[in-house]
């Protein structure tokens, strides 16, 4: 149900071959289904967030999504971070994709540990960079772990960088059901029904001690 529409003075022809060029797109894309999936979850969530790579579009997991919640977009948050949690041999795998560096001794340190994945921190945002702030996307490995000597004192031990370079924006697009002052997630369906589940709940059990 998307139509594209001449603009006035437009060509007729040339809009009627770009519509079905587009409607080839969107069939080869299975555009539908990634549409019915943004409105199956947004009630639920109140919230849908796609991220776009080389022209596809994946669902972000909002639980690995962390942005300024007092952000009204995206745009306007400072910072966007998305967190990626990987076993060794698909870290190393996308690692060699993504030409990362420090793969081996990120590998190292989390064999070390008993987690069973390898966190991936994407973060898009400024940085002062050499003395200049530059929008910027960084990969972080968190290998690190906090050791505690005989005297109580935490050493912090950092992961490694794998990866950062200038980009012009970030790749995320989000959508919204119902719009928040001051918080940046959405409100469902779920969280909007939040007081009148409660109260039927409560009549609910009411009646059942009634009888």
């Amino acid at each position: 149900h998307i139509q594209i529409q001449t603009a006035s003075g437009g060509n007729p022809l040339k809009t009627w071959y770009l519509e079905r060029d587009f409607r080839q797109w969107m069939k080869e894309q299975n555009f539908g289904a990634t549409l019915n999936r943004i409105f199956e979850e947004l009630p639920i969530f109140g919230s849908v967030v796609l991220k776009i790579i080389e022209g596809k579009p994946y669902f972000v997991d909002l639980r690995n999504f962390i942005v300024e919640q007092t952000a009204d977009t995206l745009d306007q948050s400072s910072f966007i971070i998305e967190r990626h949690p990987y076993t060794v041999q698909e870290f190393i795998s996308l690692g060699e994709k993504m030409k990362w560096t420090n793969i081996n001794k990120a590998v190292e340190e989390h064999r070390k540990s008993k987690k069973p994945y390898i966190y991936v921190y994407e973060r898009c945002g400024e940085i002062n960079y050499n003395g200049k702030y530059e929008y910027m996307r960084v990969f972080y490995a968190d290998v690190g772990k906090d050791e505690v000597d005989a005297e109580k004192k935490v050493t912090i031990e950092r992961g490694f960088i794998l990866g950062y370079g200038t980009i012009d924006t970030h790749p995320y697009f989000e959508f919204h059901l119902e719009k928040i002052p001051g918080r940046w997630l959405g409100g469902g369906i779920v969280e909007i029904l939040f007081d009148t589940q409660v109260r039927h709940n409560e009549l609910a059990n009411q009646e059942a001690k009634g009888t």
